[in-house]
Order: structure tokens, then sequence, then C-alpha cells
């Protein structure tokens, strides 16, 4: 039973694990850049690029993610 609930407890944390990098420090230095590039590669793509991929990861990052993990 301990063992359920101590790998329960392991796999939740490491799911938070990933929300931590979408956290500012993270997300600035590494992350930005990808999205960006991201949203270059969509802006090509002729419906999808109505889409601005880089301002709602912006415009959700202090509300969503500064917020997620606890």
């Amino acid at each position: 039973r301990a063992a359920a609930l101590e790998l329960a407890e392991l796999r939740r944390r490491q799911g938070l694990t990933w929300w931590a990098l979408a956290r500012s420090p993270f997300f600035e230095k590494f992350l930005l850049r990808f999205v960006k590039a991201f949203n270059r590669l969509l802006q090509k793509i002729p419906v999808i690029n109505m889409f601005n991929f880089v301002d709602v990861c912006l415009a959700l990052q202090p509300f969503y993610f500064s917020t997620s993990g606890s």
C-alpha cells in the first residue's frame, strides 16, 4: 500500500516538474526561442496563421503557469 502511494506521489511530482519548466526564468531563457520559431512556422500555414502562438503563451504565462504545480 505504501509503495503504491509513494509511486503515485512520484508520478504527481514528475508531472508538476514539466509545469515548472513553463514558469518565468526557464521559459524566458530556453523555451521562448522555441515558441517563437514554432510561431514562425505556423505563420506560413494559411489558415493557422490567424493564431498567434507567442501571444497566447505570453498571455497565459503569468496567470496559469505561475500558479500551477502547487
